[in-house]
């Protein structure tokens, strides 16, 4: 099989591209960029790739190398600046408002993919109520190795803020090709929608080409390893990064592992999991799904941070984690949510660690954001992009009392904080909460 020049080279019948990320040093360092030609598997053996294949690989750019993808070691262990073809995005975030919301979660998410800027490709997930987010409680790692912000759907029609925030973002990168993500099978997004989205793309690009490129599994489970995976094109994790853990840890690739009965703790992880490169994985609460295990080992999982109690993620589930090749585990867990992601923003920031010892946020102040930890899962959702770029907190809040975890985080980093943002109108994240918070932070 012929690959695009930008790709040069395939992996099995995939093509793998790469392009230039920005450190925290501002040297450029080239990092790979593996993407799934959606029609690949349909060529015959030895096909040329049509341009609507070439189409699906335009994250990589006019900057792609034509070079194959490099061992994991040749990755750097953290990123402070999101990568760009141009310059990198900035840290941390002086200019965030003190409120990001729209009329409803699809015109919030669209504000704040307006906070993240321009991008080539666009993760859309489903943000309805009833689906919760399950489809895409992992997207944040995904939307972190394709540099994406994340913009939220309804399941049946997309709304014209989504439509006009795709656009939007899209172009402003600059580019002429194009790449939207759909979390999810047609149950979540459905085929109509999709045929929307890629109507407004083609638009955009003056094309009649495919741009949308689902990333599914059967299940909620496999939707996750799906985008841990980058759509199957990354089985062996060269993207996942190396940390350590704790006392008793070796430096090794980490991962999340949380409920997929509850979305609370996964999303909490979601700028983490965008900024440092760590996956994260679902459970249900009577076993690792046989694919969550297969994920693991392939990828070389050694370090597993476990979200919420043991009521949410059993011991038992734990050690088939182990069994699959993870050999040491912390557990965060509070009494609530509020307090899990509390104790999760004070891990990252203390106690989880690359190898050069630095911690998430310790390159200077960054921002906190507030999401309500029970009606808000599509803001915590789509802020995960945004969070990252200045690797900011992201505290869950209730609608009308800030909580004394997120209060009590935010005296301790109060010093290390740059400002606070509440996510969604005051019904969802009050003006006494926000109040609260600033005075907690003084």
């Amino acid at each position: 099989m012929n690959c695009p020049s930008a790709a040069r080279r395939c992996v099995g019948r995939r093509c793998v591209g790469r392009r230039a990320r920005v450190g925290a040093g501002g040297a450029a360092a080239a990092v790979a960029v593996v993407l799934g030609c959606a029609l690949m598997t349909a060529l015959p053996a030895g096909a040329a790739v049509p341009t609507t294949a070439r189409t699906a690989l335009s994250v990589v750019g006019a900057t792609a190398a034509r070079v194959a993808a490099p061992h994991p070691a040749q990755y750097t262990a953290r990123y402070s600046a999101r990568y760009s073809a141009a310059a990198s995005r900035p840290r941390g975030s002086s200019a965030l408002p003190d409120r990001i919301a729209g009329t409803d979660r699809y015109d919030t998410s669209a504000k704040i993919a307006a906070q993240f800027g321009s991008a080539g490709t666009v993760v859309v997930a489903n943000g309805s109520t009833e689906k919760q987010g399950f489809d895409a409680l992992s997207a944040n790692f995904l939307a972190g190795v394709v540099d994406a912000p994340i913009l939220l759907t309804a399941g049946a029609s997309l709304p014209s803020a989504t439509a006009a925030a795709i656009k939007s973002v899209l172009q402003g990168s600059g580019g002429s090709g194009y790449q939207v993500l759909v979390m999810g099978k047609a149950d979540s997004v459905s085929d109509a929608v999709v045929a929307q989205i890629n109507a407004v793309v083609q638009a955009l690009a003056g094309d009649k080409l495919n741009h949308v490129v689902r990333v599914a599994g059967g299940s909620r489970y496999d939707t996750a390893v799906a985008a841990a995976t980058v759509n199957g094109d990354d089985p062996t994790g060269h993207f996942v990064q190396p940390y350590t853990i704790g006392a008793g840890s070796t430096l090794g690739k980490t991962a999340f592992l949380a409920s997929g009965a509850s979305n609370a703790d996964a999303l909490a992880a979601g700028p983490i999991s965008n900024a440092l490169r760590i996956p994260v994985y679902l459970t249900p609460d009577d076993g690792l799904p046989v694919s969550v295990a297969g994920a693991l080992k392939s990828q070389g999982i050694r370090n597993l941070v476990v979200l919420g109690g043991t009521d949410r993620v059993p011991d038992a589930v734990v050690a088939q984690a182990k069994a699959a090749g993870v050999v040491t585990s912390v557990r965060i867990a509070g009494g609530d949510r509020y307090e899990t992601a509390s104790k999760l923003y004070d891990f990252a920031r203390s106690t989880l660690a690359d190898s050069g010892g630095a911690h998430y946020g310790s390159a200077g102040p960054s921002p906190v954001f507030l999401a309500n930890g029970t009606t808000g899962f599509p803001d915590a959702l789509a802020v995960g992009p945004l969070a990252a770029q200045g690797q900011a907190a992201l505290l869950t809040t209730a609608a009308e009392t800030l909580p004394p975890a997120a209060a009590a985080f935010l005296t301790k980093y109060a010093s290390a904080v740059s400002g606070v943002s509440a996510l969604g109108q005051e019904a969802t994240v009050s003006a006494a909460v926000l109040a609260a918070a600033k005075a907690a932070v003084g």
